[in-house]
């Protein structure tokens, strides 16, 4: 099975054995949590927000789970919370 160009960068960006994912996820919830802030304005539109929400799916259903659990699991409670806004 050959990996779209894409799926492989994105695999090279989160670095061996995933070791970036824990900063992806800390970045997507600082994103998430500004565009739930209510002193500014949104910064997702429904559409970016639903794209977000798919490549969470993705990570959570394809990457694999020690990786993805490690990740989580250095998220503070707040950011953690913050996912749940997604679904």
């Amino acid at each position: 099975v050959e990996l779209p160009a894409a799926a492989i960068r994105c695999h090279r960006s989160l670095g061996d054995n995933f070791a970036n994912l824990p900063l992806v996820l800390k970045k997507f919830a600082e994103i998430l949590a500004l565009d739930l802030d209510e002193e500014f304005d949104p910064v997702l539109d429904d559409d970016t927000k639903a794209r977000l929400a798919t490549v969470l799916r993705h990570i959570q259903t394809s990457f694999p789970p020690e990786a993805v659990q490690a990740a989580w699991t250095s998220l503070s409670d707040e950011d953690q919370q913050v996912f749940s806004t997604l679904q």
